[in-house]
């Protein structure tokens, strides 16, 4: 290799020395060099896959909980926004029957108070009127009461013997008797409304002819007390009467007013309560109303927040994905190369080009090597490195190897010690990689092969539904396209059979039109005719034969002699038979009209059929056609369901197909590796105790040597 070459080779060896973190010992041999490169880009891959798990880890989380929150949000916001909207209209008919109820119960308590108005009214009117038919029948009871006092002061309720006995008694009381009379009339006044036409007639001739003081004016005067009498009890009868009914009306409006005002504080109590709950319902509704418009708000700000979520977080899990997926491959290839540089056969073979040996390597150094170099140390050490590399070459143990080269290097014990310590630690870490390693293959190849099995049943439903909507669009006997196709044709034959009855219907009805006026004009022609004929033979005047006609010598030769009648009997026959022509063209126009008439109602029938028929076809072409279009849109949406999930199977199929290598080679060198470890630290463990029980290490221990420096 040329000088330039391996200028610019130990150039990029240091630049990726730095970028990898990796310390390379100045004298590390190229191969040793890269070798170790490769190791530190696979932990510094190791190191960014773990920042990347722990990143994305904490974007998925982010990602997962914002999701279900939002979906939870939404779903309670839809629950929240139905609720309300239900409240809502609960709300606007409980104030519609609360409004109904407070006009009612208004237009009640008017009515309430209308009828108590009445009531008071009423009362008031008969109270006057009992007032006032008191204070008549109380004045006509004390003038009955005055005037029977006075009739019995002068005995006019003495029996005849008595009142006969008594004359001497009432002749010193003459001058009375006008007041007598003017005390009967007043109280005759006030009954003269109850009396009868007799009685009445026998007071007033008592008060008109004046007491005789004889035994006639005791019948007379003892009959008007009688009268009297009665009228009395008729008007303390009637008083009594009038005041008990005047006592029960007032007792009984006094009832019906304080129910009327119970009834009508009730209504007052449920009116204001009603009021009262219209004025909270307008509170409330306006709240959720309000309310409402906050969460339809709050809804639409979630799903916006949503629909940008998800496809963020797709986006976001896809990269990662295509990230471990290139991580993996890129680790899978460094493993590989390491393994092919780091075996046996490659340090034999990059041991005999000068290129991949410069420089001095401090492990992993080939048996032939080991072999080659100058033994300077003491023979203790030399003792130790062969049973070092004896134990290391039975095993294949690599690292005890390099530590049998630090031995026979004469390197110091205790930093060969502490080189096997790094050794040890060294083993932990790779045994911690590959397992890690090994669990992401194993996750992904488990989540990946299932992901697959699901997109390939989903391939088979969804080729079966392909199938099914196929044969439902295409089917040739009950296909959607086949029905339309039969109900368009059977809507085309429907529409030609309309066409062709119309146009039937129209030549019948020319050929109709024509025979009525062929019936009209040979009719009319017939009657024409018959006139003619008729008028002409009417005008023939009836001659009658000459019997006495003179004769000649030569006789002429008979002629004219019954008169000029012309063809009379055949016209006679001629009329007839046109009087038989114009009834039976009559009667053919007759049958015309009505051929016609049955021919519309045909027509009408079948247009209305057919007009059915079109109808029923024309909707049922409607539900096809937007069955079809649905059908199809259906199948489109499979089919572009289809091409996806069969690119999602392909994408998994090459996930899987490029991580194979990868985790083929740990998979098959898990355990191999994991026993080749297990060797190797136990190897180690060992050869610190041989280090520390052999004659060197306690020699060099007694004498302090650089062997423990």
């Amino acid at each position: 290799m040329k000088t330039g070459a391996l200028s610019f080779l130990f150039v990029l060896l240091g630049a990726l020395t730095v970028s990898s973190g990796i310390h390379i010992a100045r004298d590390d041999r190229t191969l040793t060099k890269v070798v170790k490169l490769l190791q530190g880009m696979v932990i510094k891959s190791q190191m960014e896959g773990d920042a990347d798990r722990d990143a994305y880890a904490k974007y998925k989380c982010y990602c997962d909980q914002n999701e279900v929150e939002k979906k939870r949000e939404i779903q309670d916001l839809k629950t929240q926004i139905g609720v309300l909207g239900n409240q809502i209209e609960e709300l606007k008919g409980s104030s519609g029957k609360l409004s109904e109820d407070v006009a009612q119960l208004k237009a009640q308590m008017a009515e309430n108070k209308q009828t108590r108005d009445e009531a008071a009214a009423l009362r008031t009117k008969e109270e006057t009127l009992y007032t006032a038919t008191k204070s008549d029948l109380t004045r006509a009871l004390q003038q009955l009461t005055d005037a029977i006092a006075v009739l019995t002061a002068i005995g006019a309720d003495q029996n005849l013997q008595a009142a006969a006995d008594h004359q001497k008694f009432m002749a010193g009381y003459t001058p009375s008797l006008a007041s007598l009379k003017t005390t009967v009339q007043t109280a005759l006044v006030a009954a003269s409304s109850f009396l009868k036409p007799g009685e009445m007639a026998k007071v007033t001739s008592f008060l008109q002819k004046g007491p005789s003081f004889t035994g006639t004016y005791a019948a007379q005067s003892g009959e008007v007390v009688g009268i009297l009498s009665q009228m009395r009890d008729t008007f303390s009868s009637n008083l009594d009467s009038a005041t008990a009914t005047e006592n029960a009306a007032k007792e009984a409006h006094a009832k019906f007013m304080a129910t009327k005002l119970d009834e009508y504080k009730a209504m007052q109590s449920t009116f204001d309560t009603k009021q009262a709950q219209l004025g909270n319902n307008d509170n409330d509704l306006s709240s959720k109303k309000t309310s409402l418009t906050a969460a339809s708000q709050q809804l639409l700000d979630s799903e916006n927040f949503l629909s940008t979520l998800l496809p963020m977080c797709a986006a976001k899990a896809k990269e990662y994905d295509e990230r471990i997926a290139m991580r993996a491959n890129e680790e899978a290839a460094l493993a590989k190369a390491i393994a092919i540089l780091n075996s046996d056969l490659a340090f034999e073979a990059f041991g005999k080009v000068k290129a991949t040996r410069t420089g001095e390597m401090s492990f992993f150094l080939q048996t032939s090597a080991f072999r080659r170099a100058a033994i300077s140390k003491g023979a203790a050490a030399t003792t130790l490195a062969h049973r070092l590399q004896m134990t290391a070459d039975a095993h294949h143990l690599l690292r005890l190897r390099a530590v049998a080269a630090l031995v026979r290097a004469g390197n110091p014990f205790v930093t060969v010690i502490a080189e096997i310590e790094k050794m040890q630690k060294l083993i932990q870490e790779e045994a911690k990689l590959d397992k890690q390693k090994l669990d992401w293959c194993t996750g992904e190849r488990s989540t990946n092969n299932a992901n697959l099995a699901t997109k390939k049943d989903d391939i088979n439903e969804l080729n079966s539904q392909i199938t099914s909507l196929t044969d439902a669009i295409e089917n040739p006997q009950i296909g959607l396209v086949k029905l339309i196709q039969d109900d368009e044709a059977a809507l085309t034959a429907n529409e030609a059979n309309k066409k062709s009855a119309t146009a039937t219907r129209r030549e019948e009805n020319v050929d109709y039109q024509q025979e009525v006026a062929n019936c009209v004009e040979a009719e009319t022609l017939l009657a024409k005719a018959h006139a003619v004929i008729k008028k002409f033979y009417s005008t023939i005047p009836q001659q009658q034969p000459t019997s006495l006609v003179q004769k000649e010598d030569p006789a002429p030769p008979s002629a004219f002699e019954n008169g000029y009648r012309g063809q009379g009997n055949n016209g006679d026959a001629v009329l007839t038979i046109l009087e038989f022509l114009m009834t039976e063209v009559r009667k053919e126009e007759t049958i015309a009209h009505s051929d016609e008439e049955a021919a519309q109602h045909a027509y009408e029938d079948d247009m209305s059929k057919l007009l059915e028929t079109e109808t029923s076809l024309q909707a049922s072409l409607v539900v096809l056609q937007a069955a079809l279009a649905h059908s199809n849109l259906e199948l489109e949406g499979a089919k572009e369901d289809l091409e996806k999930t069969t690119q999602q199977k392909i994408s998994i199929e090459r996930y899987l197909e490029d991580i194979k290598p990868g985790c083929d080679f740990i998979t098959t060198n898990y355990d191999g590796r994991e026993a080749n470890r297990g060797d190797e630290s136990a190897a180690l463990t060992k050869a610190v105790k041989l280090i520390k029980e052999s004659p060197a290490y306690t020699a060099a221990l007694a004498d302090g040597k650089s062997y423990q420096s």
